[in-house]
């Protein structure tokens, strides 16, 4: 695709807007027989040299550009003191001065190695020019920019700019997709005199004409004009309804000015018809204002954005008839040149203008925001080639596979309940049925179970028994399925036979839960036995030391997984030596067990080095554990209850608070503490809380059995994908699910679940 020399205006209009606890239920100084997977990274190099470095991103301010301004702050929450901030003068158009002197002063520190300029407003490639005379190692990212494409390519190591040409073929086709028959092009004679638009609406005649579509060109008054910018708005909510009535519902509707989008989402949504993307495709772009949206309090939240406008497309059945792309683009240039630069700046990518890096990167960024690859191609114009200036599509969201939008399915009123415990029997449930109220509301109803559940079964029966008396509640996630979860169900199913049932990390025996609750979810705790030895020997891993005690053995769990550990290990060349630790309910307690950690470590690393992983079947066992082998550069596979809560906060000293529920915070502070040691390869756990995944995957299905998309409760295929679609939206791939099957008994709804390992180094 081309780009051309004339993207700056439009572009410039674009921007004007711019457990703690385990998995059975860790109450008490053990950890029940769950156990974790103990993963190995390639060999510490030994004590690599320290290289400090910072990352500079260069920004408008919130007035000129509030999605740039708000990923920098993103990043900042991410990277912390990693990240270096500055903003351009608001009047940049006539200070480019004192845009130059900022990026310079970023620069005179001789720990930034790299800045990202989003935009690249004009000054910018004399900014770059300057820096560079005492600077030429300085890594420049340059998006948005506001200067020709051959002069901001040769200053700037990577440009990004969205291809604004090649939208006129991807506009008309997703309208086609849409149910399209008819295309109105708002613009007026400025706009058009612009070589872009022109070329653009060029295009869109052509896609139109090919795809059986009829484009009808519309002159609308040009907010500069006499009639301003509200005559321009007023003219876009009559013209709608009259476009409409002419040609039909199956109309779709595109206006090159940015004033113009609020009214012009507003109208369609109110009559039904199509709108396939912005002139400057986001999420923030007409849509809060159009749809009457309250932003505040979730600045910089694409996904909050991306749920709130589902949940309004889907009052009018416009789900499937609105779009815009996935995340705003210039916070994914922003993103991605930060990923980009931590990469350069850490010798992982030693060209500066590796574009194939660079764009492995922005679908790096892409994929952890949930989204597809972009497609992307280089500036070729008229004979002129700049490899190094990228042009951007970016996905277009589909918002009917938004599952924020059953809260208003136009069905009968439902509700779907959660039972956890409370903070301090489960916080990560607890969290997580938190995480689910703030997305879906009313349609969210919560309880927990007594604290001392073991004793108060016929609480948490007459708890759960009251739930279900409310006749919207359509189904219940028990997430943990304690003592008493499969006589609850049954007293439900007297009066309710209907209700759907999921029930993860029960406590009972499978057969009589599985019996019970439609759908049972169990970390796989015996197959750990072979994925935590394999992990460990990716990350390196010569010896692998076990720690436990008799008590914990005596468990058929953890003797059972301890064999297979046995057997993995002499497959893969590891030696495994068991020792034998504290029990913490004995005589030393949980301090003379952690004491013992902390002690031992050291001992087995000077006896075997330091490919050598270490694997505890005790809870609080892991914070020492990861704290010692974090001082010492050994390996960390997995804990015995894998969750990036579990150990790590305390083990590393990371403050959780204000951030309770946040798994992508934690995942990222974990990852900036492990990269002080070199320690990101050679540590791991899941990339999700699994308790928090269950009750996430279980909310969807619900939902989704509900609104009758399935039918049979016990549907393990839809829940499978239900699971897969859960983990995916945060960023983690497929489950290994298999259905329990021991000594001749199967249970095909009791599923057993491994996550996948995160990979700390990415």
């Amino acid at each position: 695709m081309k780009s051309k020399k004339s993207l700056v205006q439009l572009v410039l209009l674009i921007m004007c807007f711019v457990l703690i606890f385990s998995t059975t239920a860790c109450r008490s100084t053990e950890a029940p027989p769950a156990e974790q997977p103990a993963g190995e990274t390639e060999p510490v190099v030994e004590e690599p040299e320290e290289k400090p470095y910072k990352i500079g991103i260069m920004t408008g301010t919130v007035s000129q550009g509030e999605e740039e301004y708000q990923e920098a702050m993103n990043q900042i929450a991410k990277y912390g003191d990693l990240i270096v901030h500055a903003t351009y003068p608001d009047n940049f158009s006539t200070e480019t001065e004192t845009t130059i002197s900022q990026v310079v002063q970023m620069a005179s520190d001789p720990e930034v190695k790299a800045i990202v300029f989003v935009q690249a407003i004009p000054g910018a490639a004399a900014a770059i020019e300057k820096v560079r005379e005492t600077r030429p190692d300085m890594l420049f990212v340059a998006g948005v920019p506001a200067e020709d494409p051959p002069i901001i390519a040769e200053k700037a190591d990577i440009v990004l700019q969205v291809d604004e040409i090649s939208m006129g073929r991807t506009i008309p086709e997703l309208a086609a997709q849409m149910g399209a028959k008819t295309f109105i092009h708002y613009s007026f004679p400025r706009h058009l005199s612009y070589a872009t638009i022109a070329r653009r609406l060029e295009i869109m005649k052509e896609t139109c004409a090919e795809l059986g579509i009829e484009l009808v060109e519309v002159n609308a008054p040009d907010p500069t004009g006499d009639a301003g910018v509200s005559g321009a708005q007023q003219f876009i909510t009559e013209d709608v309804p009259r476009q409409i009535a002419t040609y039909g519902k199956d109309t779709a509707f595109f206006s090159t000015n940015c004033a113009m989008q609020e009214p012009l989402i507003r109208t369609i949504w109110e009559n039904g018809a199509i709108y396939p993307q912005q002139c400057c495709p986001s999420p923030y772009h007409g849509y809060p204002a159009g749809l009457n949206i309250d932003v505040s309090g979730h600045e910089g939240d694409v996904q909050y954005m991306l749920d709130q406008i589902a949940i309004k497309l889907k009052e009018k059945g416009q789900e499937g008839r609105m779009s815009t792309w996935g995340v705003p683009i210039n916070m994914l240039m922003i993103d991605a040149g930060v990923r980009f630069a931590i990469k350069f700046a850490e010798g992982e990518i030693t060209d500066p203008r590796d574009t194939e890096a660079f764009i492995a990167t922005l679908n790096e960024a892409s994929a952890a925001r949930g989204l597809g690859n972009l497609t992307v191609t280089s500036f070729n114009e008229d004979g002129v080639d700049l490899p190094n200036f990228l042009m951007l599509l970016a996905p277009f969201y589909d918002f009917s596979q938004n599952t924020a939008a059953a809260v208003v399915e136009e069905v009968e009123p439902y509700k779907i309940g959660i039972m956890t415990g409370t903070v301090s029997q489960g916080e990560e449930e607890y969290q997580e049925a938190m995480n689910q109220i703030a997305k879906y509301g009313d349609l969210i109803v919560h309880a927990t179970y007594p604290d001392n559940f073991s004793t108060e079964t016929e609480t948490t029966i007459s708890q759960v028994v009251q739930m279900a008396s409310d006749p919207e509640v359509k189904a219940i996630v028990f997430v943990q399925a304690i003592p008493g979860a499969a006589a609850a169900i049954e007293k439900v199913r007297e009066t309710r036979p209907d209700m759907l049932f999921v029930a993860g990390v029960p406590a009972e025996d499978p057969p009589i839960i599985a019996e019970k609750a439609d759908i049972v979810l169990q970390v796989d705790e015996i197959s750990m036995g072979r994925t935590i030895p394999e992990l460990a020997a990716q990350m390196g891993a010569k010896t692998f030391i076990h720690y436990s005690f008799p008590r914990h053995l005596s468990y058929a769990t953890i003797a059972r997984r301890l064999e297979i550990m046995k057997e993995t290990c002499a497959e893969l060349g590891i030696e495994l030596v068991e020792v034998n630790a504290p029990d913490p309910t004995g005589d030393a307690g949980v301090s003379g067990a952690q004491q013992f950690i902390t002690e031992d470590v050291p001992r087995q690393i000077a006896t075997y080095g330091k490919d050598t992983a270490f694997f505890s079947t005790n809870c609080a066992m892991q914070e020492p554990l990861i704290r010692t082998i974090w001082e010492n550069g050994a390996i960390y596979p997995q804990q015995c209850c894998p969750s990036p809560y579990h150990g790590y906060p305390a083990g590393l000293n990371i403050d959780v608070s204000g951030h309770e529920g946040d798994v992508q915070y934690m995942l990222d502070q974990i990852a900036i503490k492990l990269k002080e040691k070199g320690q990101e390869g050679r540590m791991s756990t899941w990339g999700v809380p699994i308790n928090m995944l269950m009750i996430d995957a279980g909310v969807r299905f619900a939902i989704k059995f509900a609104e009758g998309e399935i039918t049979d409760p016990r549907d393990t295929e839809a829940f499978i994908a239900t699971l897969n679609e859960a983990s995916a939206a945060r960023g983690l791939g497929n489950l290994t699910v298999t259905s329990f099957n021991e000594d001749g008994v199967d249970l095909p709804n009791f599923l057993m679940l491994l996550a996948p390992f995160y990979d700390f180094s990415q």
